[in-house]
């Protein structure tokens, strides 16, 4: 069962969506009721707790409205779908349908005698 604050938060979360300058997580958590210290120490496990995401599903706020809205605007090609395709994105992040992004950095170390040979390789030079 989701909590007072839960259901507050599911409910800030989409008007949220609608604002010109959107409020962060943790102020949004402030904003129904956390404490400052809980909101910004913790505020990926509130978002991402039971209570508050059954009550955005409830409130239609999930993956399956989301696919909807897709499948809309792939169907009908009078609708606006560049601001309908970025709210689509934003309800794939609430509720976490995106795999993390993943980022790979390498270094090697070439030793000065061969630098010169490497490019002859690598830019033809």
């Amino acid at each position: 069962m989701s909590t007072i604050r839960q259901k507050k938060l599911a409910k800030a979360i989409i008007e949220n969506f609608k604002e010109k300058r959107p409020k962060n997580k943790a102020d949004l958590s402030v904003s129904v009721g956390f404490s400052p210290t809980t909101a910004y120490d913790q505020q990926a496990r509130i978002f991402r707790s039971k209570g508050v995401q059954k009550e955005l599903i409830a409130l239609g706020f999930n993956e399956e409205s989301a696919k909807q809205i897709v499948k809309e605007i792939m169907i009908d090609p009078t609708v606006d779908s560049s601001s309908r395709l970025k709210a689509t994105d934003q309800v794939f992040k609430v509720v976490g349908s995106y795999s993390p992004e993943k980022v790979v950095v390498a270094s090697i170390d070439i030793p000065k005698n061969k630098k010169e040979e490497l490019n002859k390789i690598l830019f033809n030079k």
